[in-house]
């Protein structure tokens, strides 16, 4: 991929992994636009985590982290850094659980 394709701010760049560029959009280092332009630069657009409405995190008020603007939730998602570590180290077996159970679990 070119450069010429990534957005203008120098803190994402071809080598920056999509959890440090949320990171980036969290702390206010990148503006949401950059986060998206980003985002649809990587693999041409077909990133499996991409979403039209990027995640607005932010440090709750006591001291987790929230996720707003999960897909058609009204309320977001608020978990302890320990739980999102958590998930983040099992993630292949919660792939490998989904793909199982694919045809029971229910969508929005």
């Amino acid at each position: 991929m070119s450069n010429s394709t990534l957005p203008t701010n120098a803190l994402l760049t071809a080598a920056t992994t999509e959890e440090e560029a949320a990171n980036l959009l969290a702390t206010g280092k990148v503006k949401p636009a950059e986060f998206v332009s980003w985002m649809k630069s990587r693999n041409g657009g077909a990133s499996k985590n991409w979403h039209p409405n990027p995640p607005r995190l932010k440090v709750s008020e006591k001291g987790c982290v929230h996720f707003g603007g999960c897909h058609n939730k009204q309320f977001g998602l608020t978990l302890y850094v320990s739980t999102v570590e958590y998930l983040f180290s099992i993630r292949d077996e919660v792939e490998a659980f989904i793909r199982a159970n694919n045809g029971k679990l229910a969508r929005k």
